[in-house]
């Protein structure tokens, strides 16, 4: 019930092998497998197995860990001190954040990335490096966050500039704060998430990622 499809065969032919043979296809102590969250998606599974005979009967045991918080750490982790080498060797602000953007989209999914610059008199934000997974899909909302300058407040990035915290949209397409929201759909944008890059007392940048699908704020991410 626990394992995808593809998986569900390979499990039944090496517990078959397992009983006429003795050989085991795979580590009992602990093993890693794709597993089916009761959503549909995969999530990582670490599996220990075990097996006894009762009144001539035998019998196997499986224990089931979903050890996605685990992974996702130590995938954060790698990815924190790749960043960090990478940036530590950028020459400039908008190099470093070209890093940032690329590395993040890259190694957790997201679709898109798109850094914003305070003015120096403080009056707005304007757009500054992109990355994008497929650009040439993203060259019309790349082109409309051009033609903005937002004020502290507006859109996703000026209410990260104004409050100096993270924050989540589920859907952008549905967001009466987000001028973009006609353009992202027609981009196939939804869900999006804006950071706040802080040196010392003062916001540096605005950085936003989006996702192709709608979800829920991951307080972890």
């Amino acid at each position: 019930m626990l394992m995808p499809d593809y998986l569900r065969r390979v499990h039944s032919a090496g517990i078959k092998r397992y009983v006429e043979t003795g050989r085991r296809h795979v580590s009992w102590e602990s093993v890693e497998l794709p597993g089916l969250h009761k959503e549909g998606h995969e999530i990582p599974l670490e599996l220990s197995f075990g097996e006894f005979i009762r009144e001539g009967k035998r019998y196997f045991t499986g224990v089931v860990r979903d050890i996605t918080k685990r992974k996702r750490a130590e995938e954060q982790l790698a990815l924190l001190q790749t960043i960090t080498m990478e940036v530590a060797a950028a020459t400039d602000l908008s190099s470093a954040l070209e890093v940032v953007l690329r590395r993040v989209c890259e190694e957790t999914g997201w679709a898109f990335g798109q850094a914003w610059l305070p003015r120096q008199d403080g009056t707005a934000l304007d757009s500054g490096p992109a990355w994008a997974c497929e650009r040439g899909e993203m060259e019309e909302f790349i082109a409309a966050s051009k033609r903005l300058s937002l004020a502290p407040g507006a859109g996703l990035p000026g209410r990260v500039w104004s409050s100096r915290r993270p924050a989540w949209i589920q859907d952008v397409t549905r967001d009466a704060n987000f001028p973009r929201s006609k353009v992202a759909g027609e981009s196939g944008l939804k869900a999006a998430l804006g950071i706040p890059i802080v040196s010392g007392s003062e916001v540096t940048a605005v950085i936003e990622f989006f996702l192709r699908e709608p979800r829920r704020e991951d307080e972890q991410l």
